[in-house]
């Protein structure tokens, strides 16, 4: 396991030998290697032995022991942008990350992550039933929860009154 200056976990599985990458709030924001023991092509293993971090994260050495070779990975123009936007999203600068986010669905149209900062964003901005929405596509159970709360609270206080009677009515009916 390596961890880089902006809390990015590296974690090395080596039955499937993958890299799993996970952010500071420990979401997986992908994985790469592999080869299951199989390891003939670039970028694959037979069996991995060692993990460590250049440049803060910029560039990933997995060595191979069977292989006695040692894979370089770095990062892609994509993956620093997620990589920022999680930063900012972790850090509360919703607002700063939302159009970055919204960049990086035009790119990768699943990417859990981005609709998940994204609702967030819409959260902060007050905007629940949208927060709601993305949330819901990036199954982010926690933003959902948090969006669905400030929305029930702002419908139960618009609609105090109406509930209000009706609440009366209900009990005034079983009563008689």
């Amino acid at each position: 396991i390596e961890i880089d200056g902006s809390g990015f976990i590296y974690a090395l599985e080596s039955v499937f030998g993958k890299v799993f990458l996970y952010d500071a709030d420990c979401r997986m924001l992908t994985s790469f290697g592999g080869g299951m023991h199989e390891g003939t092509q670039n970028g694959s293993f037979v069996n991995v032995s060692g993990l460590a971090l250049l440049d803060d994260g910029e560039t990933v050495l997995v060595s191979d022991s069977v292989n006695n070779n040692i894979t370089v990975f770095k990062i892609n123009d994509f993956g620093r942008q997620v990589k920022h936007l999680d930063v900012l999203t972790l850090s509360g600068k919703y607002e700063a990350a939302e159009s970055g986010w919204k960049e990086v669905l035009k790119q990768d149209n699943c990417c859990q992550l981005a609709y998940s900062g994204i609702a967030s964003a819409r959260v902060y901005a007050g905007d629940y039933t949208a927060a709601m929405e993305y949330a819901k596509i990036g199954y982010d159970r926690q933003t959902y929860a948090v969006a669905f709360e400030y929305y029930r609270s702002e419908m139960i206080n618009k609609h105090f009154v109406l509930i209000s009677i009706l609440a009366l009515l209900v009990v005034t009916a079983a009563a008689v």
